[in-house]
């Protein structure tokens, strides 16, 4: 009999979970939770209603895997620290990341002029997405629990117009949680 450990692989167990609408216009709660801890999944909710979910898989492995309803985005690891994010089923990719000093970098996006990750002040506890000339458009706040992980989200009204918010939202995520898990050693 094998034995499965919580955070291995294996079938997605959110596979079956029934999301809401995306429905960038919601003025609510947004929030990215951990269901369990030792799982490498979370849940994007809209107060407390999930409406994505994403998993991931570390470097090497599969792609990171966001979905929503009716839609599938896809984040891989490029060496050396290069992220792509493409819709699955799409040939070309929407983005790709370029990390930068102190955890900054650069989102080049396909068909839009590009976006800018950086920490939003001095202690680095939130993080978020500006435009070129700094105006924001989604901050992450994260948050923990006892072995959990998770971040409220704040959306400008800039950010829900843009199209491919989904992508934006998954790969912001997956990007926090890199930083925590370099610095705690976590991996």
């Amino acid at each position: 009999m094998a034995i499965r450990m919580p955070w291995a692989g294996g079938p997605d167990p959110d596979a079956s979970l029934v999301l809401k609408d995306f429905d960038p216009d919601f003025r609510g709660n947004w929030a990215w939770e951990q269901p369990e801890r030792f799982r490498a999944r979370w849940r994007l909710t809209c107060d407390g209603e999930p409406v994505a979910t994403l998993a991931t898989h570390g470097l090497l492995l599969a792609p990171n895997t966001a979905r929503f309803a009716g839609e599938t985005w896809e984040v891989r690891h490029r060496f050396p620290a290069e992220m792509v994010v493409t819709r699955v089923g799409e040939p070309e990719a929407w983005g790709s990341y370029r990390p930068g000093w102190f955890g900054s970098g650069r989102l080049a996006r396909t068909h839009d002029g590009p976006l800018l990750w950086r920490p939003d002040g001095f202690w680095m506890r939130t993080w978020a997405f500006t435009t070129p000339d700094q105006l924001p458009l989604v901050q992450f706040r994260p948050t923990r629990a006892f072995l959990l992980h998770g971040a409220s989200v704040e959306l400008q009204d800039a950010a829900r117009r843009m199209r491919e918010l989904p992508a934006l939202l998954a790969l912001g995520w997956l990007l926090v949680l890199r930083r925590r898990r370099r610095h705690s050693g976590w991996h």
